[in-house]
């Protein structure tokens, strides 16, 4: 019986469970796909925490995970700040345009000592925040609103815009939001304090966004193609003109230099 069960278990370990009733819409190739977002955002984020704190901060180990919006809940720390943006693109098409930016208390609190004009120190809490707290960190989201719109400046024209913060993850209406969730996630050194940050988009949303970038590239080499020819019938039509034209050619044979006696002689 026990050896029924060790083949059973082993026999399942070779397989990843895979729910259909949530399948995912970003395949693990599109994934690799936003590396370029997450190289940029990691670059801009480096730059806002550095300039808060005035000194050398690191971002670093990406990673692109897709996560039902339950299991990216759970992820989080029970105390966490969680600010939420929106995603605004000239694009009829897009939907669910909500994007949540996770900052941990720990880093936080670290930031907050530093902007009131402390050394910077981490502290714990189990209380919940204070309006002064969730206000500086209302002003911290601003900045790191900024370092998303310069991160994706290069890849589509977006604009980030903060629209609330939440203190804990019991305010979260779970059935409202059955959408799966595209998360960066990065690790952040801020004065030896370490931390996880992560941004949440909806798998939804990239999805239309990589439609929406396909449709533009598209657009792009057609009007490239047409331009193409409009200089291959403008090259013709000036060396048509250039065939016809009347030059005068003067030739040359030789140049020498006489002086006056030979001159004369001639």
């Amino acid at each position: 019986m026990n050896n029924q069960k060790q083949s059973a278990k082993d026999a399942s370990a070779k397989y990843t469970l895979y729910d259909f009733s949530k399948p995912r819409k970003i395949h693990k190739n599109e994934l690799k796909g936003l590396s370029v977002l997450t190289d940029m955002f990691l670059k801009q984020m480096e730059i806002c925490l550095s300039g808060i704190v005035r000194e050398l901060c690191f971002v670093y180990n990406p990673r692109i995970d897709e996560l039902s919006f339950d299991a990216y809940i759970n992820t989080l720390p029970k105390r966490t700040m969680l600010g939420f943006f929106t995603l605004d693109i000239e694009d009829p098409d897009l939907h669910d345009n909500e994007v949540m930016f996770n900052f941990p208390s720990e880093l936080f609190f670290v930031l907050m000592d530093i902007l009131l004009g402390g050394p910077g120190q981490s502290i714990e809490i189990e209380r919940p925040h204070t309006d002064i707290e969730i206000s500086i960190c209302r002003y911290l989201m601003t900045k790191f609103q900024d370092a998303l719109n310069d991160s994706w400046a290069t890849t589509a024209d977006a604009d980030f815009n903060f629209v609330k913060i939440e203190n804990s993850t019991k305010n979260f209406d779970f059935k409202a939001t059955k959408e799966n969730k595209i998360v960066m996630s990065f690790d952040v050194s801020i004065k030896n304090v370490i931390g996880e940050i992560s941004v949440a988009f909806s798998a939804r949303l990239i999805e239309d966004l990589m439609v929406h970038t396909a449709k533009n590239r598209n657009e792009e080499n057609s009007d490239g193609h047409l331009d193409t020819e409009k200089d291959i019938i403008r090259r013709k039509t000036i060396m048509n003109s250039l065939s016809d034209a009347e030059l005068e050619i003067t030739a040359i044979l030789s140049e020498l230099t006489l002086n006056m006696q030979d001159i004369m002689s001639l």
